[in-house]
């Protein structure tokens, strides 16, 4: 498995470094052997059932170029080990390190995208040199044997460049919380409307107007990072909220799959969103789906105040089997 995004760390804290834990358990419950190469491995933040190998790059130049360098040496790590069976990148802009691996090895590879690499950064950053960023971004989605997106929106996006990607959504740990447990971290009273959002706050989740909305309604507002607690914890939490917050505002990217709606959907924890990109799929019928607005989000609230949601999981094992079987080139669903 390769991660050679500089900025996200495998071990946290960050949402993307979740998801990566999440699959590496995942593929491990699964009876595979993995080896973890990335650029980046933050906090330690619970245990891995695989090494991780961390390759460091002294940063020179334009962002772009020592993103490039950090792919090489990525690249060189995995191949001056043993020889897997396949390979799996998440996708970052300078780097098909994975594809190139794989083919020194004659194996499939996997890409796994997240977000449209050059969209993405050119709206919370600087594209130094958009003419050859996009033959780089078209050149590394042609490179890969499978190509999978976490989004509908992506998949769309992916198949305007020419190549064909197939949709798996995150997912999310197979564990049971602790209401009374998750509660009494999160100092909740008894009688306290508990409006919750889970994850390390962006400038796009919208989450400025958790306290304001939580006066609105007369319930009390919590933050949860997953960096705070480890698995379980944030299990017991979520089951704690009385509703799951995703309150992104009307410009925020359409190209999400959040985590932690997954997190609220697998809990019973009833869901209240905003309409972004594939939120009504993601939401279903464990919570509402409305207008950004403070009366809007207030409305959907207190319709699902005192009302739990039938839990359903996605889990990170199913997730993994999915890819698999994209790897493999067998429809989804298949053994």
């Amino acid at each position: 498995m390769v991660l050679a995004a500089p900025g996200i760390p495998v071990r946290g804290p960050s949402g993307a470094g979740a998801h990566f834990r999440g699959l590496v358990r995942a593929f491990h419950r699964r009876g595979l052997s993995l080896r973890v190469i990335c650029a980046s491995e933050g906090d330690d933040h619970g245990p891995l059932p695989a090494p991780v190998e961390v390759v460091t790059v002294p940063r020179r130049g334009h962002r772009d170029d020592w993103e490039i360098a950090v792919a090489e040496a990525v690249k060189a790590r995995a191949l001056a080990g043993p020889r897997a069976r396949r390979v799996l990148e998440r996708w970052t802009l300078f780097s098909h390190a994975g594809a190139d691996v794989a083919e020194a090895w004659g194996v499939p590879s996997i890409l796994e995208v997240n977000a449209p690499m050059i969209p993405e950064r050119e709206r919370f950053d600087v594209v130094h040199r958009p003419i050859r960023s996009r033959l780089w971004q078209r050149r590394t989605l042609q490179a890969f044997t499978a190509v999978y997106a976490v989004s509908p929106w992506l998949v769309d996006w992916i198949a305007e460049l020419g190549v064909s990607a197939r949709c798996i959504p995150n997912g999310t740990e197979d564990l049971v919380g602790d209401r009374g447990r998750g509660r009494a971290l999160l100092e909740l009273r008894p009688s306290d409307f508990a409006l919750g959002f889970l994850g390390r706050p962006k400038p796009w989740h919208g989450v400025d107007t958790l306290h304001e909305l939580a006066r609105e309604v007369g319930g009390v507002g919590r933050v949860v990072g997953e960096q705070q607690l480890d698995e379980q914890g944030v299990a017991d939490v979520v089951a704690a909220f009385d509703v799951g917050l995703a309150p992104y505002p009307a410009d925020a990217p359409a190209w999400f799959c959040p985590l932690k709606v997954a997190a609220y959907r697998a809990q019973g924890t009833p869901v209240v969103a905003t309409h972004v990109g594939s939120m009504e799929r993601w939401v279903g019928e464990g919570g509402a789906v409305c207008e950004p607005s403070l009366r809007a989000m207030a409305a959907a609230v207190l319709s699902w105040k005192g009302r739990r949601a039938l839990p359903e999981l996605r889990s990170w094992d199913r997730v993994a089997d999915e890819i698999l079987a994209c790897g493999d080139g067998r429809p989804l669903g298949t053994a």
